[in-house]
């Protein structure tokens, strides 16, 4: 499949096919042929088909291990515990999405009809008509290849009536609760709220919820949505830098800050936030990782502790959510 498109390179270039240019490869090693005249000006001659068929034939190993290798895995215990969180599903099928990273000759589009060509083979499924309700994720950074399987029901938010840009797909809001165990009765906060919908899918429907952001827009987003969803929650802009809260009087935040370049750093919004918390309050923010925030964290300069730092990947991006303890 890969070498499909680097041998029509490498023939238009040369006019010989692969095969040929294989030969003509070994026969040089042998000293047996030496390179012509009619190629020199045009291309590094040799050298370089050498180099393009070298890199072909890497690619290809590479990629028949991956193929070889999902073959062999086994998503039926995935798709029972799917069928027993939802409910056993009306049709079979399972929808392929895949990240390529950096410096490989294929596609998502290509690597995606491959492996669902491989799964409709191993699962005797129509590919045709392979569009869930079962998700598989493949992504692939360099030498690695990581397999995902989406439990999370992805028509979950139907009562999404506004949203601004940026929100975070349900499994990883869930994932943030799940770090925060917030406890009923409790006061949280998000301060880069968006269209509300962190606040409005925590766990705990007795929270009290707190929604704040820089942009008028947001907020309307987040009073449609909550409505829709049945909640109630408080609401308010804030300048950025002086959260608009009575002294320890927030439980917990929880907040994504990814692509949130108005805001000055982590560990400003962070500095912002310590008054507002109670003496055991909680924080976890979802951001690119930050060694500057974990320097000041382990030197004592912020107030707070690192409880832990988990790698998040969505949408084909690592992220880290950092939770995070008040001290004094």
């Amino acid at each position: 499949f890969f070498g499909e498109g680097a041998a029509e390179m490498i023939e238009k270039w040369t006019g010989r096919d692969e095969e040929t240019l294989k030969k003509e490869k070994e026969e040089r090693e042998k000293g047996l042929v030496k390179d012509p005249g009619e190629f020199k000006g045009q291309i590094p001659a040799f050298e370089g088909m050498d180099k393009e068929y070298d890199t072909w034939k890497k690619q290809k190993d590479m990629f028949d291990k991956q193929q070889e290798a999902l073959a062999k895995i086994d998503v039926t215990p995935a798709i029972a515990l799917y069928d027993i969180l939802h409910g056993v599903q009306d049709a079979p099928g399972l929808r392929v999405t895949c990240t390529v990273g950096r410096g490989h000759r294929f596609t998502a589009g290509e690597l995606s009809q491959i492996l669902v060509a491989v799964l409709a083979d191993r699962y005797d499924l129509d590919p045709q008509e392979q569009s869930g309700p079962y998700t598989v994720h493949v992504s692939i950074e360099r030498r690695t290849a990581r397999i995902g399987f989406r439990l999370a029901r992805l028509d979950e938010r139907n009562y999404v009536g506004a949203t601004v840009g940026g929100e975070l797909p349900a499994p990883v809001s869930a994932a943030l609760w799940r770090i925060a165990k917030p406890r009923s009765g409790e006061c949280w906060l998000d301060s880069a709220c968006r269209s509300g919908l962190n606040l409005i899918e925590a766990p705990q429907t007795d929270l009290k919820k707190v929604a704040l952001d820089l942009h008028p827009p947001c907020l309307d987003a987040t009073s449609i949505n909550a409505e829709a969803a049945g909640q109630r929650l408080s609401s308010a802009l804030w300048d950025g830098h002086h959260l608009p809260c009575a002294p320890s009087s927030v439980d917990g935040v929880v907040t994504d800050l990814s692509r949130r370049t108005e805001f000055k750093g982590v560990c400003h919004w962070l500095e912002t936030h310590r008054a507002a918390l109670k003496l055991d309050g909680r924080i976890v923010v979802l951001c690119d990782r930050d060694r500057d925030l974990e320097d000041r964290l382990e030197s004592g300069s912020l107030p707070f502790r690192q409880v832990s730092r988990h790698s998040i990947k969505a949408a084909g991006r690592s992220r880290s959510a950092y939770h995070l303890r008040t001290h004094t």
